[in-house]
């Protein structure tokens, strides 16, 4: 059995985001609306290949039932993302001081 690796591409934000999931064309990441996927990419040892989310059930059956287990995995919400604020990290990041020898 080949081992497949699966990663999200072609990322939208914000507003954009919002409407592309509510029409069904995306998926969010890791449950967040604001940030969303159209197409993965399928990694293997000997190829490479971009493939739209519509497009998956064109794939075989055992590669197909791998990509969207890893879908699951991709859009469900994670612990460590739920209570992050970019806007308070980026407000701190220049106050933060870095000492190195």
């Amino acid at each position: 059995m080949r081992r497949y690796y699966t990663r999200a591409c072609n990322f939208y934000y914000g507003k954009e985001s919002k409407i592309l999931i509510s029409n069904k064309k995306s998926l969010p990441l890791n449950g967040n609306k604001k940030i969303s996927f159209d197409s993965v990419e399928i990694i293997s040892r000997k190829s490479r290949r971009k493939i739209l989310i519509k497009d998956l059930d064109k794939l075989p059956k055992l590669l197909k039932k791998n990509i969207k287990f890893d879908l699951g995995i991709i859009t469900s919400k994670k612990k460590n993302f739920a209570n992050l604020n970019f806007q308070k990290i980026t407000q701190h990041y220049g106050s933060i001081k870095s000492y190195t020898r």
